[in-house]
């Protein structure tokens, strides 16, 4: 059976709604710190130290030599910031077959906090985009506009000729 909905009632619901999609946009978020174990291709355990979570994430040697991975051969490699200290770059050198102190790179290296906040915001959007969660989020705001609308029109006396409002 339907009921049709105060419109108090709604805007409740709405900022409700509103609520539990900020809510699990952060705790979507999973945060790790831990020691990874990895093999190399060739057959050389690694062992690294990653923290961060599925948007943001960084990870290092035991003795702090950051590395990425590059998922085409599945191989980590010693990690140099580019020019405008917006990526990690592969120096080439895979971990565990060689001395990255040969390569003159620094330890502990992070890009940007602004490359950081825009890689953050790509990779948050990508996964909204992927779980329909902007769908939602657009069918919510159209909803609101409605409530809005309709709301104008009693006060002003106008006759709408949107359906009400009904919730299943």
């Amino acid at each position: 059976m339907n009921v049709v909905m105060s419109m108090t009632n709604n805007k409740w619901i709405g900022w409700a709604l509103l609520l539990v999609l900020i809510v699990s946009a952060t705790v979507n978020a999973a945060p790790f710190a831990k020691k990874i174990q990895f093999t190399q291709p060739d057959g050389t355990a690694i062992e690294l130290w990653g923290a961060g979570d599925e948007f943001s994430a960084v990870f290092e040697t035991l003795d702090g030599y950051t590395v990425v991975f590059e998922p085409s051969i599945k191989t980590y490699f010693y990690a140099r910031l580019s020019d405008d200290r917006s990526v990690l770059e592969s120096t080439g050198l895979r971990v565990g077959a060689g001395d990255p102190a040969t390569l003159g790179i620094e330890k502990h290296l992070r890009i940007s906090a602004e490359a950081r906040k825009a890689q953050v915001k790509a990779r948050l959007e990508k996964m909204r985009r992927e779980s329909g969660e902007s769908n939602r989020w657009n069918e919510l705001k159209a909803l609101r506009h409605a409530e809005e609308q309709a709301r104008t029109n009693h006060a002003t006396g106008v006759e709408s000729s949107t359906n009400p409002v009904v919730v299943p």
